[in-house]
């Protein structure tokens, strides 16, 4: 089938798959048949390669896969990233890792700096896009909650990959305001107090960083995490 794909012959293909062939089948490389039909630009053979099972995460990590298939895209407005990223086990999460993946390769390849920057744009549009579809079928904190292969939840993949338009998306940012208040209902004054308190007296870290399950305890961690969030957004 590698072989095949490598040529082109997508109808060789299709009947290698019919005939059970493993679509996953890697080559001593460890190279499956999607990255030939990427590296050799041959977008029929992506396409129908991706509608097949495969490995998502585990492609992510081959970055000449990733390159290759930002070159199919550009004769066909991203098609084979869109369909890349529609047809993973989360979209949302895997069009966020492949913004940021892209824009880490375009400060490296000097000479493809600009398609690579242009992708990283599609492929974070395309997380705010799905965000917001998926947040009108479902409850955003559940979203944001939602851990990937890691055991990461998404609201932390967002921050750590800089995702400032996904994050700055209205339900995400709903989410944020009640995680950073905790859901305790206090004033203004009174939240600005006792945030100094606890920024000025360790003590007062070191009581609520125990695992208590209070309410002050959840505004106290998100404190910190927000403090983090906006060091991360405010740099540069």
């Amino acid at each position: 089938m590698h072989y095949s794909t490598k040529a082109g012959h997508l109808n060789v293909v299709k009947l290698f798959v019919n005939s059970s062939a493993d679509a996953q089948a890697e080559t001593k490389e460890g190279k499956v048949p999607l990255c030939f039909a990427a590296a050799h630009n041959h977008i029929d053979c992506l396409r129908f390669l991706l509608k097949q099972k495969h490995d998502t995460h585990q492609l992510m990590e081959d970055r000449k896969f990733i390159f290759d298939l930002m070159v199919c895209g550009k004769a066909t407005k991203d098609e084979p990233l869109q369909e890349f990223i529609l047809q993973s086990p989360a979209p949302i999460d895997t069009a966020v890792k492949l913004s940021s993946l892209y824009r880490d390769m375009s400060e490296k390849e000097k000479e493809r700096a600009k398609d690579l920057s242009n992708v990283a744009v599609f492929a974070e549009k395309m997380a705010v896009e799905l965000l917001g579809i998926a947040a009108s079928e479902y409850n955003a904190a559940l979203l944001l909650k939602a851990k990937d292969h890691r055991g990461r939840p998404l609201l932390d993949v967002l921050i750590e990959n800089e995702q400032k338009k996904v994050v700055s998306y209205a339900s995400v940012q709903r989410y944020l305001t009640e995680i950073w208040t905790g859901r305790v209902d206090w004033s203004f004054w009174k939240f600005l107090f006792f945030a100094i308190v606890v920024f000025i007296c360790p003590p007062a870290w070191f009581y609520f960083s125990l695992p208590l399950d209070s309410r002050i305890g959840q505004f106290y961690y998100y404190y910190l995490f927000y403090m983090h969030y906006a060091c991360c957004f405010t740099k540069n």
